[in-house]
C-alpha cells in the first residue's frame, strides 16, 4: 500500500485513535497530576509565548500624548483615595478632542481605587503594580487550573481545559496589560469569588474586583450563578436537577454583599467628590463601530471554545435542560450591554469569561470522559492556530507571538 491510498484510508476514527493515544501518553507521562503550581508556571509559559508581552515598552493609546496617562496615574497612585486633577496634566495646546478623550479617560480612573491603594500601601508605583499584575496572571491560570479540578474530577481533562484558557485572551491580558486598566488583576479576583469557598474570600473578591474595574460587578449575576451549579465533586449528584436552590447560602449572601459594599463604597466616593458615574465613554458612536466587528471579535475571544460552548448547547436541547443556558445569558445581559457602547470591547467582553466554567460542568456531567477530552483537545488544537486579537476603537490589534522578538 502506497502513502496516497494509507492517506486515503486515514479518516475521523484513525484521527481519534491517534489522539486517543497521544492522551493516553501524557496521562501516564504524569503531567496532569503535577503541583499545580509546576502546571501553572507552564500554563503562563504558553500564555507569553502565544501572546509575547512588550515588555520593552508600555501600552499608549496612540491618539494621546505620551507620558500624560501615565503621570496622572503616577500621581493617582500617590493620592489613591483623591480624584485625579485632570487640568494639570492636560496639555495646554492640544486639540479640544484629544484633551476631552484624555480627561474621559482619567474621570474613569478616579473609582477605581482598589490597585492604586493595594500598591500605595505596599510603596509601590504603578510599575509595581504592573509586575503584580504579571504574577496575577500567573495566579490567575493556576487558580483556573484548580477549579477545572474540582469541576472534572480529572486531572487531565483539566489540564487540557486549562491550556484551553491560555490560548485565550483573558489567560493572556494580565501578561500584556502594561497601562493602567488592570483588567487582569480583576479577571482574577472574579475566578477567585467563583473558586473560594470562604464567604470572607468571595466578599473580598467581589469588592475589590469592582473596584478595579466595576465590569467585574456587572458579571455578579454570573458569579452567583456558578455558585449555584452542582459541579462533578458535589455529592448527591442529580443529572436531571443539577442546579442547587437558587435561595442564598453562604457563597451567595457574600456575592450579595460585597455587591451592596461596592456600591457603599461609591456613593460614599461620590457625595466626597460630588460624581457619582462618568458615562461619557458609552456612545451610540461606539456602538455602531463594533456592530460588524462583533461577530469576529467574539470568534476569536472563544477562538476554538466555540465547538465548547455549541457543544453545551447542543447537550443541552437534547437533555431538554435549558435553564443552565437561558440562566447564563440573562446573567451576561448586564456586561453585553455595557460592551455595545464601550470602545474597549474584547477587554469588556471577557468579563464573560465565567460562561466557560458552566459549560464544563453541563458537559462533564452529561459526556463521556473520553468524548470531552476529545471535544476540550479539539478547542486546544484550533486555539493554538489562531492569533490573539484585541478590538478597541473600532481597530484590531494583534497580540503576536513570541516571534515578535525579532521584529
Amino acid at each position: 500500500m502506497n502513502y496516497l491510498e494509507r492517506g486515503a484510508k486515514f479518516g475521523f476514527p484513525d484521527l481519534a485513535a491517534s489522539l486517543d493515544l497521544t492522551l493516553d501518553r501524557i496521562r501516564a507521562s504524569g503531567v496532569p497530576g503535577w503541583h499545580p503550581l509546576i502546571l501553572g508556571i507552564i500554563l503562563s509559559v504558553i500564555a507569553i509565548a502565544l501572546a509575547f508581552p512588550r515588555y520593552r515598552y508600555t501600552f499608549r493609546d496612540a491618539a494621546m500624548p505620551p507620558g500624560v496617562i501615565e503621570r496622572a496615574m503616577e500621581w493617582k497612585f500617590e493620592h489613591p483615595l483623591q480624584r485625579i486633577p485632570i487640568e494639570q496634566f492636560l496639555e495646554k495646546d492640544a486639540a479640544a478632542n484629544r484633551r476631552g478623550k484624555i480627561a474621559d479617560h482619567l474621570r474613569n480612573r478616579d473609582f477605581r481605587i482598589a490597585v492604586p491603594l493595594v500598591a500605595n500601601s505596599l510603596g509601590l508605583g504603578i510599575q509595581g503594580a504592573v509586575v503584580l499584575e504579571q504574577f496575577g496572571a500567573f495566579l490567575f491560570l493556576t487558580i483556573a487550573l484548580l477549579l477545572l479540578r474540582r469541576i472534572t474530577q480529572d486531572e487531565l481533562l483539566a489540564l487540557l481545559a486549562a491550556v484551553y484558557v491560555a490560548t485565550t485572551f483573558p489567560g493572556q491580558w494580565g501578561f500584556n496589560d502594561f497601562g493602567d486598566d488592570f483588567d487582569g488583576i480583576a479577571y482574577l479576583a472574579l475566578l477567585i469569588s467563583v473558586w473560594s469557598r470562604s464567604s470572607t474570600v468571595v466578599l473580598l473578591a467581589t469588592v475589590f474586583g469592582g473596584l478595579t474595574d466595576e465590569r467585574a460587578i456587572l458579571v455578579a449575576p454570573l458569579v452567583y450563578l456558578c455558585h449555584s451549579i452542582k459541579t462533578a465533586g458535589d455529592s448527591a449528584q442529580s443529572k436531571k436537577n443539577w442546579l442547587k436552590p437558587f435561595l442564598p447560602g453562604p457563597l451567595h449572601w457574600a456575592v450579595i454583599f460585597g455587591v451592596i459594599v461596592f456600591g457603599l463604597i461609591r456613593i460614599f466616593l461620590g457625595i466626597r467628590w460630588g460624581a457619582f458615574l462618568n458615562t461619557s465613554e458609552l456612545s451610540i458612536i461606539a456602538f455602531r463601530a463594533h456592530a460588524a466587528l462583533v461577530p469576529l471579535a467574539t470568534l476569536n475571544l472563544v477562538k476554538g471554545g466555540v465547538f465548547i460552548l455549541a457543544a453545551w448547547l447542543l447537550v443541552a436541547i437534547a437533555k431538554r435542560e435549558l435553564a443552565a443556558v437561558t440562566l447564563t445569558l440573562l446573567a451576561l445581559v448586564p456586561i453585553l450591554g455595557v460592551v455595545a457602547f464601550v470602545d474597549d470591547f474584547t477587554r469588556s467582553l471577557a468579563y464573560g469569561f465565567l460562561a466557560f466554567f458552566i459549560a464544563m460542568v453541563e458537559i462533564v456531567r452529561n459526556v463521556q470522559a473520553i468524548e470531552t477530552r476529545r471535544l476540550v483537545s479539539f478547542a486546544v488544537i484550533c486555539s493554538l492556530c489562531v492569533p490573539t486579537y484585541y478590538l478597541i476603537e473600532g481597530t484590531i490589534y494583534p497580540m503576536l507571538p513570541v516571534f515578535r522578538i525579532f521584529f
